[in-house]
């Protein structure tokens, strides 16, 4: 027990000792776990009751609240064995029972009003099927609510995160005895401002979850009335103000509470009812509209409105869908204002979620070409050049993704030529940029690149495939042995000279590797004499002027060899990678020499 114990400094220790405490007093409750196992539960659960009754009959002077935290960590550690006793689970009750009747008593600090509290959340089960030891729990967690909000320590305790998480747990698996309260308690606590906005919407996520597993649609619109009151209010009051744009903060605490909404108010069984998200969806439209257009510049309320979407998308599905055209058009018109990677991912969710599986994937394809055109025309101007690219990797990044997916989803809509647009299909220029977009040296961007192009040749390959998408890469046969030309020169500085990260030459995909493969597959004789031009070129000249000057020709064509010999893929990429290792050691030996 007194390895457990915390001390009165502990809120003032740096953050990575703190955590490695922390994690210490987990390990020790995994041995408890164990403990529970070999002895019996009911034999480690009564040596906590045990320790706390001699604490307590000790002169009050004499107490030691590390000791007490430390009997209760215990009892926290041990609820996972508590749960699984099927057997004469009764006789576990009247030790649970007795420390429950005596929590408010035992916390008379800060660190035991936090263990305390996440009791309570961990025993929520045992509680609702106990429903007369309920009451004194939420007195205690209010208790503790109202001391955090005056007391600094019990903020560098956390006790307030804590008691939420407990009301959270308590919403959940006591719904129908607690709910009506909860909803009171979160509202009284929002009126007053008794809580970090984090912290109080742990409460409603606890609320969203509960009222939505009664199945009972009245009281969910009456929960989501009563919530959505509160937010309209300060949100219109905030694009009221004439200070509005200084006051940021307050449209990114409303974006918490609705990013919570739509991700705990799963409503599963509806019986012809309209979604209750739909709803709200349809009343925050002009909401959303105003806060991008007032904050569209900062990246952060982007994209928690554009996680509002997705959650919007995943959550609500086919409900959702008439709505849809409304959403792209949001999507479209904030990007070309000012391209986010935000609004990028959004998108390829659109995708994820309607381009399959609702059964109306043809009927939508005129609205994902408008989308695709439209966010393919505003980005392509960034990959004319290298610093706006290295300005941007982000955009970068969530672009190829999004273009991967639609090889996936849409290859139809990339075949297609957009009508008011280009005389060449939407994956010609999309390759181009591709290629281009290797310029830069950025792994997360690098790695959305190469997936795209993995993918983009892994579908052409693919039998049933009703458009190859490889063929439409570029306009003519010239154009096209220019860009794959390109395209291997790239890949080959990214092995060789270390252009790109190593996770990004041999990664199981998203690699230089990956796309070679593919490559060869294609036309492994065209790749082959690539490669072998593109090393005939790196090593000319001398030392002092050759690109690849750490390798011998003999190397470099040794490492062909056993490439274009390799028995299988898993050889070839082998090869790829112990060659870029090699070339990596030296190019690192060598630069180094020359700083010596």
């Amino acid at each position: 027990m007194q390895k457990l114990q915390f001390r009165d400094e502990f809120p003032s220790l740096p953050a990575d000792k703190q955590q490695d405490f922390k994690a210490f007093r987990q390990e020790l409750g995994d041995i408890l776990r164990d403990c529970c196992q070999l002895l019996g539960v009911e034999a480690v659960l009564q040596h906590c009751v045990n320790g706390l009754n001699l604490i307590f009959q000790a002169p009050v002077d004499s107490r030691s609240w590390e000791a007490v935290e430390a009997h209760l960590y215990c009892f926290r550690s041990i609820a996972r064995e508590v749960e699984r006793i099927k057997t004469n689970a009764e006789a576990l009750d009247a030790p649970i029972s007795l420390i429950f009747q005596h929590l408010a008593q035992f916390a008379d600090h800060p660190a035991i009003c936090y263990t305390s509290c996440l009791i309570v959340s961990r025993y929520a089960e045992w509680l609702r099927a106990h429903p007369s030891s309920l009451s004194t729990q939420v007195g205690f967690l209010n208790t503790c609510v109202t001391k955090s909000a005056g007391d600094p320590r019990y903020g560098e305790w956390e006790v307030a995160r804590a008691a939420a998480s407990a009301v959270r747990a308590l919403a959940m698996d006591c719904w129908s005895m607690l709910g009506g309260d909860i909803v009171a308690f979160y509202l009284h606590i929002e009126q007053n401002e008794l809580m970090a906005v984090e912290d109080h919407v742990l409460i409603l996520e606890g609320i969203c979850a509960g009222v939505a597993s009664s199945n009972d649609m009245p009281r969910v619109l009456s929960v989501l009335d009563q919530v959505m009151k509160g937010i309209g209010q300060r949100l219109s009051a905030l694009f009221a103000s004439s200070s509005a744009k200084s006051q940021v903060q307050v449209a990114l605490n409303e974006l918490l509470r609705l990013m919570c909404l739509y991700e705990y108010l799963d409503i599963t069984k509806l019986h012809r009812e309209k979604h209750p998200l739909v709803m709200l969806t349809e009343q925050l439209w002009p909401l959303f509209n105003q806060m991008l257009a007032l904050y569209r510049g900062h990246d952060e309320l982007v994209e928690r409105v554009c996680r509002c979407y997705k959650r919007i998308l995943r959550t609500c599905g086919e409900h959702i869908a008439p709505l849809l055209p409304q959403l792209v058009d949001n999507l479209l018109a904030f990007y070309q204002t000012e391209p986010k990677s935000s609004y990028l991912y959004t998108a390829s969710m659109v995708l994820k979620f309607f381009a399959h599986g609702h059964g109306s994937a043809t009927e939508m394809d005129p609205l994902f070409a408008r989308m695709l055109l439209t966010l393919i025309e505003t980005t392509t101007p960034i990959f004319a050049s290298v610093n706006d690219m290295g300005a941007r990797p982000d955009v970068v990044e969530e672009f190829f993704f999004l273009m991967e997916r639609a090889v996936r989803c849409v290859p139809q809509v990339l075949a297609a030529v957009p009508q008011g647009g280009p005389s060449c299909p939407l994956m010609t220029s999309v390759f181009s940029c591709a290629v281009s977009a290797l310029a830069i040296s950025h792994n997360d961007a690098n790695k959305a690149v190469l997936c795209f192009l993995e993918q983009v040749y892994a579908q052409s390959q693919t039998e049933d495939a009703r458009v190859k998408l490889v063929a439409l890469c570029v306009s003519n046969t010239a154009v096209r042995e220019d860009s794959n030309k390109m395209l291997v020169s790239y890949l080959l500085r990214g092995v060789v000279l270390g252009a790109m990260s190593p996770s990004r030459v041999d990664a199981d995909y998203g690699s230089a590797a990956g796309v070679l493969v593919q490559l060869a597959k294609v036309n492994g004789q065209q790749l082959q004499l690539w490669i072998a031009e593109w090393f005939e070129q790196a090593t000319a000249g001398t030392f002092a002027t050759a690109a690849v000057n750490f390798l011998t020709p003999d190397e470099a064509q040794e490492f062909q060899s056993e490439l274009f010999s390799a028995a299988n893929e898993r050889a070839f990429r082998r090869t790829v990678r112990h060659f870029g290792k090699l070339c990596a050691s030296r190019n690192t030996s060598l630069k180094d020499s020359e700083r010596q």
